[in-house]
């Protein structure tokens, strides 16, 4: 059984295109998207986007054990394929694919809606309103704040 779902989503267990399921690769996959399986295909499809994503993600591997952490590195080369994953408690971990059943994007991912077109957008517009004579604040070239939504 495959089963891909959005934890924040009170129909995720309808499987119907308006209910909660998706499937990897889509844009749909962020933060609350889990995927649970034994097919190896959707698991590297999931890694893949897991990869790419900015924020923890937890592991769900045999043996009820959840393993949270920013997932660094994969090797799907040979028969050592692995994950490995700088964990919640700081430790550096390596988890066989193999004992991989789920997994689901639980951390904020920290890049979102943080694009260069957004950045530019924001700054043209502060740099209009400060031409209008209106206060802006600073619009030096500085990073927006992680915590800003």
């Amino acid at each position: 059984m495959n089963e891909a779902t959005r934890q924040d989503d009170p129909n995720r267990n309808d499987p119907s295109p308006s209910g909660g399921t998706a499937r990897a690769g889509d844009a749909s996959v962020g933060h609350g998207f889990t995927w649970r399986g034994h097919e190896r295909d959707h698991l590297v499809s999931v890694i893949e986007d897991a990869f790419d994503y900015r924020g923890n993600i937890t592991l769900h591997l045999q043996g009820d054990e959840d393993l949270e952490g920013f997932l660094f590195n994969r090797r799907l080369v040979g028969g050592d394929e692995f994950v490995e994953l700088f964990a919640k408690d700081g430790e550096r971990r390596r988890v066989p694919y193999a004992s991989i059943v789920g997994v689901t994007f639980s951390g904020r991912d920290t890049a979102a809606g943080k694009s260069w077109e957004n950045w530019v957008k924001k700054y043209n517009v502060k740099k209009e309103a400060e031409a209008r004579g209106e206060q802006v604040g600073s619009i030096d070239l500085f990073p927006d704040d992680l915590e800003e939504g």
